[in-house]
């Protein structure tokens, strides 16, 4: 890998602020790259790199947890715990978009990632 490194003789310098760089820094991680990797791979390549295995599961986890606690809200509604709220109705029919939002961002890194099966 070290000598790889030696052949690549030029360097591209760029300007970065705090937030800037922390951002780049999460998603090279997320990747499992170094940033000059992560950048080369976006710079030279048709798609940017996959997710990380890790970075899959831990969204997975974070997704999976907030799909539980809506499940949860959406059985008490079921059984009438909300009814005479004012605004109730509301909630629940953004509860249930909220839903289908994440189950498409769900099926975006799925397919980003290369993963086939549904989880």
């Amino acid at each position: 890998m070290g000598s790889a490194n030696r052949r690549r003789g030029k360097l591209v310098p760029i300007r970065l602020d705090e937030s800037e760089y922390a951002d780049l820094q999460e998603k090279a991680n997320c990747v499992g790259v170094s940033i000059p990797a992560y950048l080369r791979g976006i710079a030279l390549r048709e798609r940017p790199p996959i997710i990380s295995k890790k970075c899959w599961e831990d969204v997975n986890y974070r997704l999976f947890d907030i799909v539980d606690d809506v499940e949860e809200t959406l059985y008490w509604a079921s059984i009438g715990y909300f009814e005479g709220f004012e605004g109730s109705h509301d909630v629940l029919l953004k509860i249930h978009n909220t839903l289908e939002e994440i189950a498409g961002m769900m099926k975006d890194i799925r397919e980003e990632a290369g993963v086939r099966r549904k989880l």
